[in-house]
C-alpha cells in the first residue's frame, strides 16, 4: 500500500504467478467432447479415426483449466489466469479480450503448465464502475518444456456499484426477437444455433462453469438478460470455422478477439470471415477478419493470421 485506502497497483507490473499444472493429459474423449459442443463433423471424424492428430489450436486453454470444483485438499491457484487474483479494490471482473499466439502442436497425452507476467494495469472507471484493466501474458508449455502457446488476455477488474436498498439487482428484460443479419463474407458461414443445450455441452467441454453460461436465473440476477456464451466457447467455434474454411486448423498462428456483445441463449451464432487485403503482408502469412454474429449484431470480432498454403 502506497498510503491509507491506495494499493501500489504499479508495483504489480512485471509480476510473474505462480507456475500453474492443467490437471488433465489432453484425450481423445475431451476433443471429443468438445466436437459435440461445436457441432464439429471435420473435428468429430478426425476422433472417431482414432489416428493421431493434433488437438484444436484453442485447446491450449481448456488443458490449461483448474478444476472449477475445488477438493478440500486442493492447494495452489484457482486459476491461470493471474488478474483475476491480483490484490486490488474490485469484486467483479469481465474478460474484454484475448489474443492466442501459437508455437507447436498440442497431441492427445500432453499435459499444460501456465505461467503468467502482469504487462499493464490502467485505473479506469466504465458503465460497470470504477476499476482497472489489466493486461497479462500467460506461457503455456508442454510436458517437455516446450511453448506450445501465449495467451495475451486483458480483464477489467471492477467494483460493481452496491443498491443502497440491499435488494436484490433488477433482472434484465428478455430479449427483443431481432432478424439475423448475416455479414459478407469470403468464406460459407458457419452457424450454431445457442439453445441451452449448446451452452451445457460448450461449458462442459470447454470447461468453464461459470453460472453466466449455464444459468439464466443467475445472468439475470446480475443485470444480463440471460445465459451467454463464455470467451473459451467463442473461440473454439472460430477455430471451428477457420477449419472448415482451411482444410484444417494447423496453419493458425495467430487469433485475436474482442468480446464487445454478449452471444445469448435464443440466438445463433454465425462465424464469417474476409480476407484483409493488404499491399505490405507479412511474408507467408494470410490475415482473415474474422466476425462473431448474431441477432443484435456483431458481437465479438477479430483477426486470425494464417500461413499460406505455400508456406507450408
Amino acid at each position: 500500500m502506497t498510503a491509507q485506502g491506495e494499493t501500489n497497483y504499479e508495483g504489480m507490473i512485471g509480476q510473474k504467478g505462480d507456475i500453474v499444472h492443467g490437471p488433465y493429459p489432453v484425450s481423445l474423449a475431451s476433443i471429443g467432447y468438445l466436437a459435440e459442443a461445436l457441432e464439429d463433423e471435420r473435428l468429430a471424424d478426425q476422433v472417431a479415426s482414432g489416428g493421431k492428430f493434433a488437438a484444436p489450436r484453442s485447446f491450449v486453454t481448456i488443458a490449461s483449466r483448474v478444476p472449477n470444483w475445488r477438493r478440500k485438499k486442493a492447494t495452489g491457484p484457482s486459476t491461470f489466469m493471474q488478474a483475476v487474483l491480483l490484490p486490488l479494490p474490485a469484486n467483479s471482473a469481465v474478460n474484454m479480450s484475448v489474443d492466442q499466439v501459437y508455437f507447436a502442436p498440442l497431441y492427445p497425452g500432453d499435459t499444460i503448465s501456465s505461467q503468467s507476467t502482469i504487462t499493464g494495469i490502467v485505473p479506469k472507471k466504465t458503465r460497470l464502475g470504477e476499476g482497472f484493466i489489466i493486461t497479462e501474458d500467460i506461457d503455456h508449455l508442454n510436458q517437455n518444456g516446450v511453448l506450445v502457446a501465449r495467451t495475451i488476455n486483458t480483464l477489467l477488474r471492477f467494483v460493481k456499484p452496491e443498491s443502497s436498498d440491499k435488494t436484490p439487482p433488477k433482472a434484465a428484460e428478455p430479449l427483443p426477437a431481432k432478424p439475423l443479419v448475416i455479414p459478407a463474407s469470403d468464406f460459407p458461414p458457419v452457424s450454431m444455433p445457442i439453445t441451452m443445450t449448446a451452452l451445457a455441452k460448450g461449458a462442459a467441454a470447454v470447461r468453464d462453469f461459470s453460472p453466466l453460461h449455464h444459468d439464466v436465473d443467475f445472468a439475470r440476477s446480475v443485470g444480463h438478460p440471460t445465459a451467454f456464451l463464455s470467451y473459451s466457447h467463442q473461440m473454439s467455434f472460430v477455430v471451428r470455422a477457420l477449419g472448415e474454411w482451411l482444410g484444417g486448423d494447423d496453419r493458425l498462428q495467430r487469433l485475436k478477439l474482442s468480446m464487445k456483445t454478449s452471444i445469448y441463449l435464443g440466438r445463433t451464432c454465425v462465424c464469417t470471415g474476409v480476407r484483409q487485403k493488404t499491399d505490405n503482408p507479412q511474408p507467408g502469412i494470410e490475415t482473415i477478419e474474422v466476425t462473431l454474429t448474431s441477432e443484435d449484431g456483431t458481437c465479438t470480432p477479430g483477426i486470425a493470421e494464417v500461413q499460406t498454403a505455400g508456406a507450408r
